[in-house]
């Protein structure tokens, strides 16, 4: 399998991590069905929260919740059972009070390709009523763009 740092990322500075593809995930056709793609999104993407102390049960504390509210997915090629896959995640965008975006790719461990790679606008929104509701400061200060990643999705935009 390869390591995580030798797979060429569609941007720098992932927070990465490995999956298994089990029998659950297959499908009728023999792959992983397509939903699977964008449930090991949210495992990476809970993964990476919580590596910032904002764990589900920090927000249910703070009454805030990340709500999806547009996503660009693709389905680039298939895995199958057994298959190591290396799914990432990043914070491309975020404004500091209201909405954020994240990018995710999942590759195939052993070769490095690009299975899935996805874009997802998330709003900040109040757990309680639903309503939209500004960032607590904890999330300003943690769910930030990476220098890295500012500098890659500006030359992204040239």
């Amino acid at each position: 399998m390869s390591d995580r740092r030798d797979v060429e990322w569609g941007a720098p500075e992932p927070f990465v991590v490995e999956i298994t593809v089990d029998e659950a995930a297959i499908d009728g056709l023999g792959h992983a069905n397509n939903s699977m793609y964008m449930r090991w999104s949210e495992q990476v993407g809970w993964a990476h929260s919580e590596s910032l102390q904002l764990g589900l049960g920090r927000w249910l504390e703070l009454d805030r919740a990340l709500a999806t509210h547009r996503a660009v997915l693709n389905f680039r090629a298939p895995c199958f059972l057994g298959d190591h896959l290396l799914a990432a995640t990043w914070i491309i965008k975020s404004d500091g009070r209201l909405l954020t975006t994240r990018r995710f790719e999942i590759r195939r461990a052993g070769d490095g390709k690009l299975l899935f790679d996805a874009e997802v606008d998330y709003a900040c929104i109040s757990i309680e009523s639903g309503r939209p509701k500004r960032f607590p400061p904890e999330f300003t200060e943690r769910f930030i763009v990476l220098p890295a990643v500012q500098k890659w999705m500006s030359q992204r935009a040239e």
